[in-house]
């Protein structure tokens, strides 16, 4: 029986969400799926994630998306948690505002902070390794540059909720009005202190929060547990880099300084919606056949040598909209991890960027996915239940782990 729904913007997301619970021996399944019926998964699920998709909506459709799916989880009387962005990128406050408003409660919990990856809330503001967030990396993200740090701002660019922020005292519970309550936190006992304190109270049935607080929710409710996998020995490791994160550029060029293969993917391969039926597409995947049968470490890796300028100049001469070119991205690293199993290599596979795990799901037709553990730090190992296989699959949000992430990884399933 699902005894707790989180709700997640994007892919990667909810899975790093959805491991806090199923290293612990917690039931978990991960869900791409808006209109999910809890009463459809297996009876032992105790946890269900929904990939609602929002990171990329309109607020206005974004509200409308995680209203009707707080709805449904609350009809079926599950505690709701809203996973937002350790950065808050996406449609914060009208994702938040629409738990709210869905909800019979008076209030939402919100604690954002995420220790163990040095994203903090002092005094409301959100910061990354002591620097507010829209001054650190996330605030040149190509896509969705964060362009605020305090986040009762955040929340009313896109809502008109009141945002309380609470700094070190828990506030008495207020039923005369609807608001969202935002807690401070610098540490995992910060985490721990104002969690445990507001489930005392009860009120942690509408909360709000990251893989941080999420780490902690085990501990706090009640689940029924069962023995946790582990990771399997494979044949090599397969990289497919559809992230543009500074972070991440940061681990693909230390991976291949030390023992891996980089394919760099031309912006042609990336946005020519007929290249792999193309002669060249053909020839693409036969040298990387013949990559994989001398290399059992490759990186796809979508950084290459020309830059993201030149990725948009192609765009523009195509005529592609500019709008389109992350969808075409995302869709077309899935395309190249779905050719690549077809080659037969016991490899694990591991995708960065929500975009690109979305894109590759899509491609192999798989609707679910069950998270295992972390095998480093920010990296989520899970097994993706495939017609004639499950493969094994690690997956990393952008602007996750230190540098040599991806060699202490080979080094672990290889």
């Amino acid at each position: 029986m699902v005894k707790l729904v989180i709700i997640a913007d994007d892919f990667t997301g909810a899975i790093d969400t959805g491991v806090q619970f199923a290293e612990q021996g917690v039931s978990t399944q991960v869900v791409i799926d808006r209109e999910c019926d809890l009463s459809s998964l297996s009876p032992a699920t105790q946890v269900a994630v929904i990939d609602a998709e929002t990171r990329h909506l309109s607020p206005k459709e974004a509200y409308d998306v995680v209203f009707n799916i707080t709805k449904s989880a609350l009809a079926a009387d599950a505690m709701i948690y809203k996973k937002t962005d350790s950065a808050l990128r996406g449609c914060i406050g009208s994702e938040l505002t629409a738990v709210l408003d869905a909800s019979p409660g008076c209030e939402l919990v919100f604690l954002p902070a995420f220790p163990q990856q040095s994203r903090v809330t002092i005094g409301g503001t959100h910061y990354m390794d002591r620097v507010p967030i829209h001054e650190s990396v996330f605030g040149n993200d190509p896509f969705e540059p964060v362009r605020n740090s305090y986040i009762p701002d955040i929340i009313g660019e896109q809502s008109e909720a009141e945002v309380s922020v609470c700094k070190d005292e828990i506030p008495p519970l207020d039923e005369s009005q609807k608001r969202i309550l935002v807690f401070d936190a610098e540490s995992d006992d910060d985490l721990w202190r104002v969690a445990h304190a507001l489930n005392t109270q009860g009120r942690l049935k509408i909360m709000a929060g990251c893989a941080g607080l999420a780490s902690i929710l085990p501990a706090l409710l009640e689940f029924d547990r069962s023995p946790v996998g582990g990771i399997r020995r494979t044949g090599g490791l397969f990289v497919v880099c559809g992230s543009l994160n500074p972070i991440t550029k940061e681990q693909v060029v230390y991976a291949g300084e030390h023992g891996f293969h980089r394919i760099h993917i031309t912006p042609q391969q990336k946005l020519d919606s007929n290249f792999l039926q193309s002669r060249e597409g053909k020839l693409f995947f036969e040298e990387l056949r013949r990559y994989c049968s001398v290399e059992n470490r490759l990186i796809l890796d979508t950084f290459g040598n020309d830059g993201v300028e030149q990725t948009d100049q192609y765009a523009a001469r195509e005529g592609i909209p500019a709008c389109e070119i992350r969808h075409r991205i995302a869709n077309r690293m899935g395309q190249f991890a779905k050719e690549w199993l077809k080659l037969g290599f016991d490899y694990t596979l591991f995708l960065t960027g929500g975009d690109t795990l979305l894109g590759f799901m899509n491609q192999v037709g798989c609707r679910e996915i069950q998270p295992v553990g972390e095998v480093a730090d920010g990296a989520i190992l899970s097994l993706l239940p495939l017609e004639d296989k499950v493969l094994q699959v690690i997956t990393k949000s952008g602007g996750f782990g230190g540098k040599s992430i991806l060699v202490d990884i080979a080094e672990k399933v290889i």
